[in-house]
């Protein structure tokens, strides 16, 4: 987690005036809107930063499991968007009380309490376990260290880490931030980007391409 905006402009200005204090002859006035702009700048980038890390893999995300429960035929492209969310709703109860009636993605979505905000965790909880597995390959300690402590200790060990990363993704809302001050931009960013998934995946792509002639052409 960085400092918030309003911190490293205090910061700056502390710096500035410093510098002005060792340079009497250099007395300059920071512009009334140089917080303000920086503070401006920030945002822009956190949230461009949150649309690409987090906003648009959602988006794919959604979209590619709607896409798979269109195919299994447990919705319907036919019914409006108030029904599929309602079906959605039905189809959480239903796998509740048969598990075999949803295939693993779609368990996993569920164990993190399905919606956006399970969707957003499932795809978190890849994220961290996908940079685990990464650094371990990357930085393999070799077996005789990875054995150091015996065979149950490392089973220990990778579950221990397997529920530290369960939860992170369950609070996800505090792992994704860059910077202090910014967690709505967090949330909007994978709530759009869910939904708009959902949009996506409500036509197939013969229909998307039908609708946009449809529009070119008036």
């Amino acid at each position: 987690m960085g400092n918030g905006g309003r911190s490293n402009c205090d910061q700056h200005n502390a710096t500035h005036w410093s510098e002005q204090d060792a340079n009497p002859a250099d007395q300059q006035t920071l512009p009334k809107n140089y917080c303000a702009t920086t503070l401006a700048r920030m945002l822009i980038s956190e949230v461009f930063t949150a649309i690409f890390q987090l906003g648009l893999p959602v988006l794919l995300f959604s979209w590619w499991i709607m896409c798979r429960l269109y195919a299994a035929g447990q919705l319907s492209r036919d019914q409006p968007n108030k029904d599929t969310k309602s079906r959605l709703k039905a189809l959480k109860k239903d796998w509740k009380k048969d598990d075999t009636a949803a295939g693993y993605v779609e368990k996993r979505w569920m164990k993190f309490g399905g919606g956006f905000y399970g969707l957003t965790a499932l795809l978190t909880f890849v994220w961290i376990e996908t940079a685990d597995a990464v650094n371990f390959i990357v930085y393999f300690p070799g077996l005789a260290a990875l054995f150091e402590n015996g065979i149950i200790d490392l089973l220990i060990e990778t579950l221990v880490s397997q529920i530290k990363n369960f939860v992170t993704a369950v609070v996800w809302v505090t792992y994704w931030p860059t910077r202090d001050g910014y967690i709505a931009v967090w949330i909007l960013a994978p709530y759009a980007g869910y939904f708009a998934g959902l949009k996506l995946a409500s036509r197939n792509l013969q229909a998307w391409r039908d609708l946009v002639k449809t529009k070119l052409s008036r």
